[in-house]
C-alpha cells in the first residue's frame, strides 16, 4: 500500500531529475510503500521518456502542463497524490537511501496533523568544492541551527501530512517564496511544529553559475515585495526599500565583474580573498534583490532570469 507521495515538479533540468529520480530507486524503504510523481512544468523538451525510465523500479506517475510556475505543479502533484502522507522535494535534490523511511518512521513517531520534517542536503561531491557553490551554499539554504520554527516550510525538502493542504495551496501568482506565503497562511490555521534532527538526507547535484544565483535573488526580491504586500503586519520591509546606488543597473554590472575576476582565482575556504569574496556576492545579493523589490512595486513584469 503506498503511504507516502513524493511531490517533485521539474522544468528542464533532465540530469538533475535523472539524479533525483536515479535516488529514489534506490531508496530501502519497499517499493509499494511510496509514489514519486513527476511534474513537467512545460520543459523544452518532454520529461515523459527520462520518467518512463524507472516505471520498472519505482512507482512514478508522469504529467505535464504548460510553463505554469512551481505552485501549479505541486497543486496538480498534491491533487494526485493518492497517500495520506506526502514529500515535497525539489528536482535538484537526490536523496540518499534511507530518506523515505525515515519520513514514514517521522510520521508514525509524529502522527499529529500539524507536525513536519525539513529534511537536511548539502551539495554532491562533484559541485562540493566549486568556489561559488562554497560561498553562497549557505546563504542559498539557510537551514536553522536550532530547533526549525518559522520560516522552515521549505517546499523542497519537506514531509508533511497531505491534510494540511484543507487549509489552503500554494499561490500560483507566486514563482517563488510560494512556500513562505503558505507557510504563512498554514500558521494562522494550525500550530504548525517542523522539525529538524540534522541527519543528512539528501544530496543537490545543480552547478550553480553567478548569473543564475543573482537571478534567484532577483525573483526573490521581486515575490519578497508581493508578501509583503500581500500579509502586510506579518511580513514587515520599509516601502521605501530600495534606495540610492541599489537601483543603478551599472552598480550590479561592477559587482559582477569583480566578482567573476575573484572566483576565477579560486580562493581557498576561509581564506581572505574567500571573505572578500563573500563580501561582494552578499552585496551583488542584495542588489538584485533590491532591483527585484523595484519591479514589483513598480508595477513591472519580472524580467527573464536564467533559471
Amino acid at each position: 500500500m503506498i503511504q507516502i507521495s513524493v511531490i517533485v515538479p521539474t522544468y528542464n533540468r533532465p540530469r538533475e531529475l535523472r539524479l533525483s529520480l536515479e535516488g529514489f530507486a534506490a531508496q530501502t524503504a519497499p517499493r509499494e510503500s511510496f509514489e514519486v510523481i513527476v511534474i513537467d512544468d512545460g520543459s523544452e523538451e518532454s520529461m515523459e521518456s527520462l520518467v518512463a525510465e524507472f516505471s520498472a523500479s519505482t512507482n512514478v506517475v508522469f504529467r505535464r502542463i504548460g510553463n505554469s510556475g512551481p505552485s501549479a505543479a505541486r497543486n496538480l502533484a498534491i491533487d494526485t497524490a493518492t497517500a495520506p502522507l506526502l514529500l515535497l522535494y525539489d528536482d535538484d535534490l537526490c536523496p540518499l537511501p534511507g530518506m523515505i523511511s525515515y519520513c514514514l518512521e517521522f510520521h508514525e513517531e509524529h502522527p499529529a496533523e500539524s507536525h513536519a520534517a525539513l529534511l537536511w542536503f548539502r551539495p554532491e561531491e562533484s559541485i562540493r568544492k566549486n568556489t561559488l557553490i562554497e560561498a553562497v551554499f549557505p546563504r542559498m539554504y539557510p537551514f536553522p541551527a536550532g530547533p526549525a520554527n518559522w520560516g522552515t516550510f521549505w517546499s523542497g525538502s519537506l514531509t508533511c501530512k497531505k491534510s494540511i493542504f484543507r487549509f489552503g495551496r500554494f499561490s500560483e501568482e507566486f514563482r517563488a517564496l510560494e512556500d513562505m506565503e503558505l507557510e504563512i497562511r498554514l500558521r494562522s490555521c494550525l500550530d504548525l511544529q517542523v522539525n529538524l534532527d540534522g541527519r543528512l538526507m539528501g544530496l543537490y547535484t545543480r552547478p550553480l553559475t553567478l548569473a543564475q544565483f543573482l537571478g534567484r535573488s532577483y525573483q526573490f526580491g521581486y515575490y519578497d515585495y508581493c508578501l509583503a504586500r500581500a500579509h502586510p503586519g506579518i511580513w514587515v520591509r520599509d516601502p521605501s526599500y530600495p534606495d540610492g546606488d541599489l537601483v543603478n543597473p551599472l552598480d550590479l554590472l561592477s559587482l559582477m565583474a569583480t566578482t567573476k575576476s575573484l572566483l576565477a582565482k579560486q580562493p581557498a575556504l576561509g581564506s581572505p580573498l574567500f571573505r572578500m569574496l563573500q563580501g561582494l556576492l552578499s552585496r551583488a545579493d542584495a542588489h538584485a534583490r533590491a532591483d527585484g523589490w523595484k519591479t514589483a512595486r513598480d508595477g513591472a513584469v519580472p524580467a527573464l532570469r536564467p533559471h
